[in-house]
């Protein structure tokens, strides 16, 4: 993320709205919160390609085995309800990122600039400004690692494969909420002058 565009206050309102979902699913910031319940919790639906009842065989070939990197998540929403669909081939931690990621833009209320066919894509796709997709990106994070759930991290000196495995993401995504939210600052601090 490039960073600089995020309207003031963004990202304390992305931190509360990942407690506030955390706590209506009876979790803790420190808990993992699965994108799979937060998607149930919001009525949204998400698959991967093969779970899709009536997709032909060939589309599911091109999106999972002939060009797997073209492409990470796309919501479609139809007939009132919204459906999100990850590409099969990434890991379980990129599903994550990426299953977050869509669900921030329905949670944050973006429109798309517009949608448009793509060819041999047999899903709509969805083009959002600049602007919402770093929004979506910082709430991703956010809804994956919790500033509140790093600094309980960093008080258990957990490394940051402990802390991944904690919160269902990848080493990078702790990496990045790390360096992007100052909590190692904070803990520094915190070590310094106890309370």
């Amino acid at each position: 993320m490039k960073g600089g565009r995020l309207k003031r206050g963004f990202k304390k309102r992305c931190e509360e709205k990942s407690v506030e979902l955390r706590n209506q699913l009876g979790l803790t910031s420190h808990d993992r919160l699965l994108s799979e319940s937060l998607a149930d919790h919001l009525g949204i639906t998400i698959d991967h390609p093969e779970d899709i009842p009536d997709l032909d065989d060939k589309y599911i070939k091109r999106l999972v085995d002939d060009d797997p990197f073209s492409w990470s998540a796309v919501t479609i929403t139809t007939d009132g309800h919204t459906f999100i669909i990850s590409n099969s081939r990434h890991s379980a931690s990129r599903h994550e990122s990426n299953f977050m990621h869509e669900l921030s833009h329905v949670i944050l209320e973006h429109s798309p600039v517009r949608i448009k066919a793509a060819p041999g894509f047999p899903f709509p796709m969805r083009e959002d400004r600049r602007d919402d997709e770093e929004e979506a990106e910082w709430l991703g994070g956010c809804l994956q690692i919790p500033r509140d759930g790093l600094l309980w991290a960093l008080k258990r000196n957990m490394s940051d494969s402990r802390s991944d495995d904690r919160f269902g993401s990848s080493v990078d995504m702790v990496r990045f909420r790390r360096n992007m939210t100052g909590v190692d600052k904070q803990f520094k601090r915190l070590r310094r002058y106890p309370r």
